[in-house]
């Protein structure tokens, strides 16, 4: 709980700051949506399991569930190697993200 409002504070503190200068805040990624275009690409190979796709990628099988399941929002490199594992480039996995 604390984690949260400390970070709602941060959050709040930088919109103030940039809007002293007249700039707006960065737009928020849409994770949701890279987790279901990844989810997509996978369920469109037949015989992609996640463990194929972990081996594919070299990150662990947790991890790729953590990534795709949103457990964890992951790291670009972890991004990457996943998009490797898809057989796409990570461009064509990141053109679905979005911002909300």
């Amino acid at each position: 709980m604390w984690g949260a409002t400390v970070t709602w504070l941060m959050m709040n503190q930088q919109d103030e700051k940039l809007s002293i200068y007249g700039l707006e805040p960065p737009p928020v990624p849409d994770m949701e949506a890279l987790r279901v275009a990844a989810r997509a690409f996978r369920q469109s190979r037949p015989g992609l399991t996640i463990d194929v796709l972990a081996a594919r990628s070299g990150l662990s099988r947790n991890t790729v569930l953590n990534l795709l399941n949103g457990t964890r929002e992951g790291t670009l490199a972890s991004w990457y190697l996943l998009a490797h594992g898809l057989g796409i480039p990570l461009s064509e996995l990141v053109s679905h993200l979005g911002a909300v």
